[in-house]
């Protein structure tokens, strides 16, 4: 039998509305809505542990003023959801 690990309350909508599998399988691309493209220095530290644990420091940002998180691994999901 395989234990399931847990994930936190909500995750599956929060994996449906804010990400989508890459090409290459087993990676997710993760969207961070910025409203009005905002945010703030405690969100961007925390962004930037995120980018620092998770996905090798890079982060993209798009012209609707969001950021995108490329090649995050399907497995460290639930993990950067916490933070």
């Amino acid at each position: 039998m395989q234990i399931k690990p847990a994930v936190p309350e909500g995750f599956d909508r929060w994996l449906e509305a804010n990400t989508y599998k890459q090409r290459q399988p087993g990676y997710r691309t993760v969207a961070v809505a910025l409203p009005l493209g905002d945010i703030t220095s405690d969100q961007l530290r925390d962004l930037a542990d995120i980018a620092r644990a998770y996905i090798k420091e890079t982060v993209r940002l798009t012209v609707e003023q969001n950021i995108v998180l490329r090649w995050v691994a399907e497995s460290d999901l639930p993990a950067c959801t916490k933070r």
